[in-house]
């Protein structure tokens, strides 16, 4: 079975069967087209010498500290890496599953612009485990 991410929304069998049965994840063709042109909004805005939150500074406390281009790159590998931190017992394989393919669906795939080749690992962690 195979489910398709991005446009439609998602049954409660569909996160049965992707998280129970090990359903393949495919993102739809409209979704990666919306990926690839918000992408390239982000990469835009990353050569802009205007300052763009979260892009060309620093988060938080650090929203007016200017990040250079030469950074840039390395100050979004390190926002997903402090957002990959937990603590506990490892949650059961479903769980997990299940937990993926809803939060790709809350968080509107073609709005979170990661590179074009990225939805392709996204999509085998979440259809094998």
């Amino acid at each position: 079975m195979r489910i398709t991410v991005g446009s439609r929304t998602l049954t409660r069998d569909d996160v049965v069967a992707v998280a129970r049965h090990g359903a393949e994840v495919v993102i739809d063709a409209d979704a990666l087209d919306a990926m690839t042109a918000t992408r390239a909004l982000i990469a835009g805005l990353a050569h802009d010498t205007v300052p763009h939150y979260g892009v060309s500074t620093g988060f938080g406390a650090l929203a007016t500290t200017h990040i250079p281009l030469a950074k840039r790159a390395e100050l979004q590998r390190s926002l997903v890496r402090s957002h990959a931190a937990s603590s506990g017992p490892e949650v059961e394989r479903e769980v997990v599953r299940a937990t993926m393919l809803c939060a790709s669906r809350r968080s509107r795939p073609a709005a979170r612009a990661p590179a074009p080749s990225s939805p392709r690992p996204t999509r085998r962690c979440s259809t094998r485990g």
